[in-house]
């Protein structure tokens, strides 16, 4: 039988979508605001336009733990059919609409409106992650869906119905919906027959709503009044820097600085071929509650944020579809950002940024992000609580959820991110690292907390998948502690590095699912930071302790899984050690393996050498390089409620005292041996054994006495 396209018709409202009746749009709820979405706070998150058949997305949302026992689906394997429609959301205006949605799985989808129930308008269909930037990496389509319904009448209702189409050829109808345009009541309509650009917009308490395409050699739109003011673009496209300019401009400038409640929606704006550097689609310095949604953003010039938010607070931009097409970044240092200020950053498509994505102090979530990175220290997003982010990337050195020097905002959460990332062979970028080395840098979760001095970091439930050719540095987490942090935890975390090839630029000490490089001085008195119940799963390395940016001392890793993937000999667990720096104090508990992983194949790195010079002097010079891992097994012993439990262990220590519950229940940690090297570099590590153990059960004058060999979790009963 012939292929053929497979027809399904479905009412949607089975699958997230919801009537009219159900969903009123924002203008006919309140025709004078922007969007439903009120301005979000760290203790308000926004409440958005959702089906009645889905929860109200909140911020906060209980985080959805990761099954250890599937393997989390890589986006280009996604299942083919469109799945469910979440997070929707619109806009009506006077004469258009932006409606938004995100699909279950990667997925086409365009459409129907019209006066009647027979339509007759459609809309295009969405698209790919850009060729010119993404050709044979992420050829799929977007989960995020945004349409422009336009030529639309006010005070009309309009049927419209939504078609998504799946990569296997599925197209599923979804069932008649309506949505009303409404009269702006005192709108201003612009621009003037007799008006030039910039457009200058100058009155406060008041909705200015664009009438027709405009294009402008400089910049096309300043407002300048006092606030509290809606600038609608209505479905139009403003393009602006059609031609070269001595100084940058802007598609929509809010100037002077300090402007308050400034809504910007509803409209395309793109920057022409002047290509003026330092020209962002939206400049709005210090901007106080100032909200961007439903906008098309396009940019190509150098040195160009997408929304310039400098000094800016309370700032909010959801709904949003960002496109940098530009490659020119004069410093990384700064940075080159997406949206660059303090903000927050909900449900925004981001097709492709060279430096770095959406840079905001709040929060930041449920984004769709791809990552074409041109400079050192890229990052898809950072904030104080980054989560339910999709995440793609490539390039020089791209990062999904990242810290580094200089960052202040402290993350205190981050959960639910899916992240993919693929290196190969990159040219013409940065040469900061030498024009010879053209490789690619990439890590999942980046937290090199130098500049924190806080506590209680909760790091949970996210995805991290690398896949790297041709020398690509790869960390699926990388962290560094430090002596000022404390109470550090990596919870539930799925972590999959793959190598495909043996170049390997600079050594092996880049190539893993975890890197530890904290502080190289004092560490003995470093805060444990904790990995618990992680899947680390690679072909080259799971974990390393310390590395060339550091040391790592004081790990616990408990209730972990570390898998082997086929196809390399020089695969290894683990790695600990880097030169003379400090590693010791690390705990493997409770550990389990698959696809051949094991103890055996952990190996120590570095040792003892003789420094001379500034080496010598400085802090290096006081370093033993002492290594060390020991591997420990929960007792869990059963026997009278309040009884007394004593272990020794094989050297006679006692390693523990203490009393059961009152169901006569109690678990501790036992070692059964440790590894240590503290010798000179390639001298053979020694081997500490403190199990079989003797453990004593005392209650009500009796006594029960076992001796126990600690080689893997046991549960045991002391019948009294």
């Amino acid at each position: 039988m012939k292929n053929a396209l497979v027809i399904v018709t479905i009412v949607l409202l089975t699958i997230g979508c919801a009537s009219q009746a159900e969903q009123p749009s924002a203008s006919a709820a309140a025709p004078n605001k922007s969007v439903e979405a009120a301005r979000v706070t760290p203790a308000q998150p926004p409440e958005l336009t959702v089906a009645k058949s889905e929860p109200a997305i909140s911020a906060s949302a209980e985080p959805r733990s990761y099954d250890g026992s599937k393997e989390p689906v890589e986006s280009w394997n996604a299942p083919k059919v469109p799945g469910k429609l979440l997070h929707r959301w619109q806009y009506v205006s006077e004469n258009s609409a932006t409606l938004y949605w995100q699909s279950e799985n990667p997925s086409t989808s365009y459409i129907e409106y019209g006066e009647t129930s027979k339509y007759g308008l459609r809309t295009g269909t969405t698209t790919m992650p850009p060729r010119e930037f993404f050709t044979g990496i992420f050829d799929r389509p977007y989960y995020t869906q945004f349409h422009r319904l336009r030529g639309l009448e006010p005070d009309k209702t309009y049927h419209y119905r939504i078609i998504s189409m799946g990569r296997n050829g599925t197209k599923v109808f979804g069932q008649d919906q309506t949505l009303a345009t409404k009269k702006i009541e005192g709108a201003i309509y612009f621009p003037a027959e007799d008006a030039e650009s910039p457009y200058i917009l100058d009155k406060s308490d008041v909705t200015y709503i664009l009438t027709k395409d405009i294009r402008t050699g400089g910049t096309a739109i300043i407002y300048a009044g006092k606030g509290n003011v809606t600038i609608d673009l209505n479905g139009h496209t403003v393009t602006y820097n059609k031609f070269p300019s001595g100084e940058p401009v802007h598609g929509v400038q809010v100037k002077p600085w300090w402007k308050k409640n400034v809504k910007l929606v509803n409209g395309n704006i793109v920057q022409g071929w002047g290509k003026t550097a330092k020209s962002a689609p939206i400049r709005a310095r210090a901007a106080d509650g100032m909200e961007v949604a439903g906008i098309e953003a396009t940019w190509i010039g150098p040195d160009c944020h997408g929304i310039d938010w400098r000094e800016a607070r309370n700032c909010f931009n959801h709904h949003n579809v960002f496109f940098d097409k530009g490659t020119k970044i004069t410093n990384r240092h700064q940075g080159l950002d997406v949206v660059h200020g303090g903000v927050t950053s909900m449900y925004n498509l981001v097709r492709r940024a060279r430096h770095r994505g959406l840079q905001g102090k709040v929060e930041t979530a449920f984004n769709e992000i791809y990552m074409d990175t041109w400079a050192t220290n890229a990052r898809a997003c950072s904030g104080l609580k980054p989560h339910d982010n999709k995440i793609f990337g490539t390039g020089y050195m791209v990062q999904g959820v990242a810290y580094g020097w200089g960052d202040d905002t402290e993350p205190k959460e981050i959960y639910n991110n899916h992240i993919e990332l693929v290196g190969g062979e990159v040219s013409g970028r940065s040469r900061e690292y030498g024009a010879d080395k053209p490789y690619c840098n990439l890590a999942g979760l980046r937290v090199t907390m130098y500049d924190f001095k806080g506590e209680n970091f909760n790091f949970h439930d996210n995805t991290v998948i690398i896949h790297g050719k041709y020398a690509t540095k790869m960390r699926g987490i990388w962290l560094s502690p430090t002596m000022k942090t404390s109470n550090i935890v990596f919870k539930n975390n799925y972590i999959k590095t793959v190598a495909y090839d043996t170049t390997v630029l600079g050594g092996r000490d880049s190539h893993t699912s975890v890197s530890i490089s904290g502080s190289s001085g004092e560490v003995g008195d470093q805060a444990p930071s904790v990995f618990e119940g992680n899947t680390f799963v690679s072909n080259i390395c799971n974990v390393r302790f310390a590395e060339s940016y550091g040391a790592g001392c004081n790990i616990h890793l408990l209730n972990n899984k570390f898998v082997r993937l086929p196809g390399r000999d020089d695969y290894r667990t683990a790695e600990l050690g880097w030169w003379v720096c400090e590693t010791f104090g690390n705990i493997f508990r409770d550990t389990t393996f698959g696809g051949g992983a094991s103890f055996e194949d952990i190996v120590f790195k570095g040792g003892k050498e003789k420094l001379t010079g500034k080496d010598a002097e400085g802090s290096f010079g006081k370093l033993n390089a002492r290594r060390d891992f020991t591997v420990e097994w929960t007792l869990s012993v059963t026997t009278a409620p309040g009884a007394q439990v004593r272990v020794k262990d094989t050297t006679g220590q006692d390693v523990f005292d203490g009393v059961t519950d009152a169901e006569g229940k109690l678990s501790v940690p036992l070692a059964q041996y440790k590894m240590i090297a503290d010798g000179d570099k390639g001298a053979p590590a020694r081997k500490e054994v403190f199990t079989p153990h003797t453990v004593t059960v005392t209650s009500d004058g009796k006594t029960v006495l076992k001796n126990v060999t600690m080689d893997a979790k046991k549960d045991i009963e002391f019948p009294l």
